[in-house]
């Protein structure tokens, strides 16, 4: 029987590992191999035979098991992974490994991310999220992971908090000036100068201006989500781009006049002044 508590525990593992390594890489200066890990699904550790052939217990020959450090990516990412870029993870990665208690890795290498699919209904969501009208970059990871995500405007939102956020910005919206109104994008696909595809939570455009909405719960002020936070803002400076965060806590029922009020006042500083 399977033990899904240690196997939850490895995940936790690995992605610390991951994280870890990205953080080094970016202390180190090492921007391009930060930014590709920060868009690997998954890390997992592997032992297989790759070694010399020797002799096994039973006497029959088998090859040597080697630890294999995997980064599970999604298809388009795969080809940025050069053998100069997993060369320059490589030894952060293993240090890291080794420092959390693993065998170092004899090597380090990537492979396809599997998507999550219904057994019974992957050929219409195939259809769907590829062929058909319904195709688009909008949410398009909230789509596929999870299709009972909020909808509403024929756009989709990662949850109820988000679409709260974006509910206050419509009213916002609804009250400006024809001539002084703004545009709202949720959850749009965006490729960043390095190739990374990230999807910011919200981004208003008015004014011949931009700027990006992102919606925090309480972990975003800690330990590496924060860090993460503050690097991806940078990116997004680097862009010309304002960056606004939202406090979950702004988003519940009874607040809705003090998130319209804090939505109002930071969407004038950034489009309008």
């Amino acid at each position: 029987m399977i033990d899904e508590t240690d196997d939850a525990d490895e995940v936790m593992r690995d992605e610390l590992i991951l994280g870890s390594t990205a953080h080094l890489l970016a202390s180190m200066g090492d921007e391009q191999a930060w930014l590709l890990l920060e868009d690997v699904r998954q890390l997992e550790f592997v032992w297989e035979g790759r070694g010399r052939v020797i002799d096994g217990p039973w006497g029959t020959p088998e090859q040597e098991q080697e630890h294999v450090a995997y980064l599970n990516v999604e298809a388009y990412l795969q080809p940025r992974f050069t053998e100069q870029v997993l060369g320059r993870i490589m030894p952060v990665l293993a240090e890291v490994a080794t420092r959390h208690g693993l065998v170092r890795p004899d090597h380090l290498e990537t492979r396809f991310a599997l998507p999550s699919v219904d057994p019974k209904s992957w050929r219409e969501s195939l259809h769907t999220r590829f062929g058909g009208q319904d195709a688009s970059n909008q949410a398009r990871r909230e789509r596929a992971a999870a299709p009972e995500n909020p909808v509403e405007d024929g756009l989709t939102f990662s949850n109820e908090h988000e679409l709260r956020v974006y509910q206050s910005l419509v009213r916002l919206q609804e009250s400006t000036k024809k001539e002084q109104t703004f545009a709202i994008a949720p959850l749009p696909g965006v490729r960043i100068r390095a190739g990374n595809t990230w999807t910011p939570d919200l981004v208003l455009l008015g004014n011949g201006r931009a700027m990006l909405i992102e919606v925090d719960g309480p972990h975003h002020a800690k330990g590496h989500r924060r860090a993460d936070d503050d690097i991806r803002d940078h990116q997004w400076r680097r862009c010309g781009l304002a960056v606004r965060r939202v406090p979950v806590e702004f988003t519940r029922p009874e607040r809705a006049e003090e998130l319209d009020n804090y939505l109002r006042e930071i969407v004038r500083d950034a489009l309008f002044r």
